[in-house]
């Protein structure tokens, strides 16, 4: 008798362990967890170095040989690039919606919504999706129900579409058959189940620019994978990109520690837009900017925040902090220094530029401004009401009833009706919270500045879909040399706190508006409020301690540093 074949097992050696971990979607929140706790360990180390050596400095003790200490310096930077990319890799690769570098529920808004934006605009997309295709494949005769994206009103299917004149909308018939054939490439990517709830999302919202920079992209692009794949890898070059500006205009720690938090950070997660096209670019050129400001040069950062506006609008945040304390200085000492002029001068030249191209998606100029207009209604009745995914300052105004479920959980007409009841309450907080940042313009450089109030100007000012909040990733991109000043380490730190408690919270309750509206909203505030408690105590926000050589290190102000104490 033949014995069975021995099955041979063996355990998964450490690199096969590493790589699961580094390259499973399962694994993403206990990653993301265990990254911001990396980061946090470090910069607390950090914190205790620096202080163990300022110590040293004022005592008798001889000071560490500069020979180790750049060896050490060497050995830490090293390790935290391992990490940055180990991040990167989860974050990028890991958490990839579907094990896919395609997000088909964006592409399809993006791809149609944009490629054919002179037909259907902002306002009938799906209309003209399921019109057209009944007439062709009819993959989407059973959808039951669409928004009305106009009122944002869920209807039966027949009534949201009304009137059969879609076709009408199509001037060339050769045009009107390429409309059909990509929506029916798009339902051949895949995702076959998720058109029914599609189909009550809310359109296509980006920006003209953002129309205009997609119909270029994608008026050639068969709509398949192999060929999809590389406009959805675009965001993935972008932001490795701009952490490497991070390294050339501060160093690879702190661009290490910044991609580490970008990752772990819980609103930002890569699941929501990774894989979609252009999602990440208005981040990408904020850190770029800040990344150029520090090099002196002022204009390419003004035409990078002005892309950043075009593609976003709220980026205009940026320039408007910049712009705030250019006029403070101005009045100050009657003098426009020359970095201000250059931005000025390359943001509002490279915003006309954008815009003037956002223009020809329409035949006419009165066309193109009225697709401007169109949008800002849509963003009104999107924005009129805060959702489950949202995040924002408002939100601590607005907590009436249960927070954490379903049950007697008010409705977001009756939050924002609350919210309006305490409008006095929330300036009130507003300028108890920013009147630090804005009384601090003169004593903060210009970097520092415009990260800070961009970053909280966003926050506080708005409420925003969870994806959006990448740009706290800014609060870290201040004029300092991190891991030379403990209020810099301690703040990000913080920062990665929040990072933390984030992605544990998630784990432990499933209310996406709990999630979002309320832990998201009041962990970044009480960054905020320590921030601006800092802010009141020292304006300058230095580690006052930072003496000799690490002070002639440190970017000169435009007011002279505080006395030590």
């Amino acid at each position: 008798m033949i014995a069975p074949p021995e099955v041979i097992t063996r355990e998964p050696g450490l690199g096969e362990q590493l790589w699961f971990y580094l390259t499973s979607r399962t694994e993403t929140s206990d990653m993301q967890f265990g990254f911001a706790v990396l980061a946090i360990a470090v910069l607390l180390a950090g914190v205790a170095w620096r202080t163990l050596q300022l110590h040293r400095r004022q005592s008798t003790d001889p000071a560490t040989p500069s020979k180790w200490l750049r060896w050490g310096d060497r050995m830490i930077s090293a390790a935290l690039l391992v990490a940055a990319l180990g991040s990167a890799t989860q974050y990028f690769y890991g958490s990839r919606n579907n094990d896919s570098w395609l997000h088909r529920w964006d592409l399809y808004h993006q791809v149609i919504g944009a490629k054919y934006f002179s037909e259907v605009g902002y306002f009938r997309i799906y209309e003209c999706t399921w019109e057209i295709d009944a007439t062709h494949e009819r993959h989407f005769r059973r959808v039951a129900k669409m928004r009305d994206i106009e009122t944002l009103k869920i209807l039966p299917t027949a009534e949201a579409v009304g009137e059969m004149d879609c076709a009408e909308l199509f001037t060339d018939e050769a045009r009107l058959e390429q409309f059909a054939k990509d929506v029916n490439d798009i339902h051949e990517l895949g995702g076959h189940g998720m058109w029914n709830k599609l189909f009550s999302d809310k359109g296509f919202n980006g920006t003209p620019f953002h129309a205009w920079i997609l119909s270029k992209l994608t008026a050639h692009v068969d709509i398949v994978e192999k060929e999809l794949i590389w406009l959805g890898l675009l965001d993935v070059f972008l932001m490795m990109f701009a952490f490497g500006c991070v390294a050339w205009a501060w160093d690879v720690k702190t661009a290490a520690i910044a991609m580490l938090f970008f990752c772990a950070n819980f609103p930002n997660r890569y699941i929501h837009m990774g894989g979609s096209i252009l999602r990440f670019d208005y981040i990408a050129m904020l850190i770029i900017a800040l990344a150029l400001m520090k090099k002196d040069r002022f204009a390419i950062a003004g035409a990078c925040v002005a892309w950043a506006t075009a593609e976003r609008v709220f980026p205009a945040v940026f320039a408007a902090g910049l712009g705030f304390k250019a006029g403070v200085e101005l009045l100050a000492t009657r003098k426009l220094r020359r970095e201000y002029l250059h931005f000025g001068l390359g943001f509002v030249l490279g915003l006309l530029v954008l815009v003037g191209l956002s223009l020809s998606m329409s035949d006419t100029i009165g066309g193109g401004v009225d697709n401007w207009r169109d949008w800002w209604a849509n963003m009104k009745v999107h924005t009129e009401h805060t959702r489950g995914f949202r995040v924002g300052f408002k939100h601590m105004f607005m907590m009436d009833g249960n927070v954490t479920e379903r049950h007697r959980f008010m409705g977001w007409a009756s939050k924002t009706k609350a919210f309006h009841t305490r409008d006095h309450y929330y300036l009130l907080t507003m300028a108890a919270l920013f009147g630090p940042l804005v009384l601090a313009v003169r004593k903060l450089d210009a970097v520092t500045f415009a990260a800070l109030f961009c970053a909280a100007g966003f926050f506080t000012l708005t409420i925003a879909t969870r994806y959006y909040y990448s740009v706290m990733v800014l609060f870290i991109l201040v004029d300092r040399n991190l891991f030379e000043d403990r209020k810099q380490m301690l703040l990000t730190a913080l920062l990665c706190l929040t990072a933390a408690f984030l992605t544990k919270t998630a784990a432990a309750t499933s209310s996406v508006p709990y999630h979002y509206n309320t832990a998201s909203s009041a962990a970044f505030a009480g960054y905020f409020v320590i921030l601006g408690a800092l802010l009141w105590i020292d304006p300058w926000l230095r580690d006052r301690f930072i003496t000799g050589t690490d002070a002639a290190d440190e970017p000169a102000t435009t007011e002279p540093t505080p006395p030590e104490t």
